[in-house]
C-alpha cells in the first residue's frame, strides 16, 4: 500500500468535496422536510459542516503540499462534526455511531493512523454519552432516557462501541503495519534481483569487451612475431641487435600469453560442477530477466512436458552466464515486433540428453551470419559485437553442451542446446 504525496492529496480533496456535498443534501433535506425526526439544531450544524469541507477543500488543493498534516486535520474536523450528530441524533441510540468507524478506516485506506484521532474519537463519543446520562445534555427521545436511566443497559450497548473503536484504531494500525513489513520484503526482493541482473549484465560486457580487445589483438601480434623471426634470421644482424630482437620477442610472447589470461577475464572461473534442477534454474533466470529494459510486453512461456523435476551437472555460473546471453538475444531479437513478443523455453529428453530450446518470434538470422556463428565476431544486431555468442559457446563446451542456432519454417529463431544427462 503504497502512496505518492499527489495520491494522498487528490484522495483528501475528494472526500472533502463528497463530504461537503453530502452534509449539504442532508441540510437542505432535513430543512424542507415537514417534520424532523432529530433536533432541528441538526440542520445548522450541517450547514456550518459543509461550509468547513468546502473550505478546506479550495483551500488544500490550492496550498495543500504535505499531505500528512492534511488528513489529521481533516480526521479531526470530521471527529468534531460526528460529535454534533451523535447528540442530535439519539447520543447511545444514534445511527451515526459508524461515521466513527469510518473516520478511522478512511485513514487507513490512505496508508496512514494517527494516534490522535482514536484518542479524540473516544473522548468524543464518551463526552456526549456520558453527559447526556449525567444530564449535561439535554436528551430528546425517550429510549435514550429510559437507557441512561438503567447503568447496565448503558454500559451494554455503550462499551461494545468504545471496545470496538479502540480495536479498530489498533487493527487499522497492525494492518498498516503488516503491510509496509511486506513492501519493504518485497522491495529488498527486488533489489536483490536487480544487484543480480546488473551483475550478470556487467558480467556479460565485461566478457564481450575482453574477447573483442583479444581478437583486434591476436592478428597484428602474429604478424609482429612473424616479423621478429624474419629479422633473427637475417644474417648481417650483430649480437646487440639479436639480442633486442630477442627482448622484444619476449616480450610479444608475453604480451600473447597476457592476450590468453584476458579472454579468461569476464569468464567464471574453473569451479566445481554440481547438480542443478532446470526448471527451478530457468525459473530464477527469468525472474532477473523481467527486469531488462527490453522486456516490456514480452510473454515468456515455459514449455516443460516432463512433469517430473530434470536435474543436470554442470557449472552453475557458467550455465547463468550462457542462457542469460541466449536469453537477453531473444529478448532483443522480438523487442521491435508489432504483434506478439514472444520468448519460449523448451526442455525435452532425448537419447540420454536434455534438450533446451530457446525460441524466439523475432526476424529470422541472415544466412551469411548464420554460418559463421561461433566462429567469427559476426552479428545483425546495430550495436552488436557479435563475441557474445563466441563466448556463450565457450562456457557451453566446457560443460560438454552442445548449441545449435536455426531459423524456424514460420517466423524467428531457435537456440538448441544438448546437456548429456548422468546414466540410470
Amino acid at each position: 500500500m503504497t502512496y505518492s504525496n499527489s495520491l494522498r492529496k487528490d484522495y483528501i480533496t475528494n472526500r472533502s468535496l463528497i463530504t461537503g456535498v453530502i452534509c449539504l443534501f442532508a441540510a437542505l433535506a432535513l430543512r424542507l422536510a415537514e417534520t424532523c425526526p432529530f433536533d432541528r439544531r441538526l440542520i445548522p450544524v450541517l450547514f456550518i459542516a459543509s461550509a468547513v469541507y468546502f473550505t478546506f477543500y479550495f483551500f488544500f488543493r490550492r496550498y495543500g503540499e504535505n499531505p500528512q498534516p492534511g488528513i489529521a486535520i481533516q480526521s479531526l474536523i470530521g471527529v468534531g462534526v460526528i460529535t454534533f450528530l451523535t447528540h442530535f441524533t439519539g447520543g447511545v441510540i444514534s445511527p451515526l455511531n459508524c461515521l466513527y468507524f469510518a473516520i478511522l478506516a478512511s485513514e487507513v485506506a490512505c496508508g496512514v493512523t494517527f494516534s490522535l484521532t482514536i484518542y479524540a474519537a473516544l473522548a468524543s463519543y464518551l463526552g456526549v454519552v456520558l453527559g447526556e446520562a449525567y444530564g449535561l445534555l439535554n436528551v430528546k427521545f425517550e429510549l435514550a432516557r429510559t437507557i441512561y436511566a438503567n447503568p447496565l443497559m448503558f454500559a451494554v450497548l455503550a462499551a461494545p462501541i468504545v471496545c470496538y473503536m479502540g480495536i479498530t484504531g489498533y487493527l487499522g494500525r497492525m494492518v498498516l503495519l503488516k503491510i509496509r513489513f511486506e513492501e519493504e520484503e518485497e522491495n529488498r526482493n527486488q533489489q536483490a534481483i536487480l544487484k543480480r541482473f546488473s551483475e550478470l549484465d556487467a558480467y556479460s560486457h565485461i566478457g564481450l569487451l575482453a574477447h573483442r580487445i583479444a581478437h583486434d589483438l591476436r592478428g597484428p601480434l602474429t604478424s609482429i612475431s612473424g616479423y621478429i623471426e624474419l629479422e633473427q634470421l637475417s644474417p648481417d644482424k650483430d649480437d646487440s641487435e639479436r639480442a633486442a630482437l630477442a627482448d622484444l620477442s619476449e616480450t610479444v610472447v608475453n604480451m600473447a600469453k597476457a592476450l590468453s589470461d584476458i579472454t579468461r577475464f569476464g569468464r567464471a572461473a574453473d569451479g566445481k560442477k554440481e547438480e542443478i534442477k532446470m526448471k527451478d534454474f530457468f525459473s530464477s533466470l527469468l525472474s532477473i530477466l523481467v527486469f531488462h529494459k527490453d522486456a516490456k510486453n514480452i510473454q515468456f512461456r515455459q514449455n516443460y512436458p516432463d512433469a517430473r523435476e530434470i536435474s543436470v551437472t554442470a557449472q552453475r555460473q557458467d550455465l547463468q552466464q550462457a542462457y542469460f546471453n541466449i536469453l537477453k538475444n531473444a529478448v532483443e531479437a522480438v523487442k521491435d515486433n508489432t504483434g506478439d513478443k514472444i520468448v519460449e523455453i523448451s526442455m525435452r529428453q532425448s537419447d540420454g540428453a536434455l534438450e533446451v530450446g530457446v525460441t524466439s518470434n523475432g526476424p529470422p538470422v541472415p544466412p551469411e551470419i548464420l554460418s559463421q556463428l561461433f566462429h567469427k565476431a559476426v552479428t545483425g544486431k546495430q550495436e552488436g559485437t557479435g563475441v557474445g555468442l563466441m563466448i556463450t559457446h565457450d562456457l557451453l563446451m566446457r560443460n560438454d553442451i552442445n548449441i545449435e542456432i536455426r531459423n524456424l519454417d514460420g517466423a524467428g529463431v531457435q537456440v538448441r542446446t544438448r546437456i548429456p544427462l548422468k546414466a540410470g
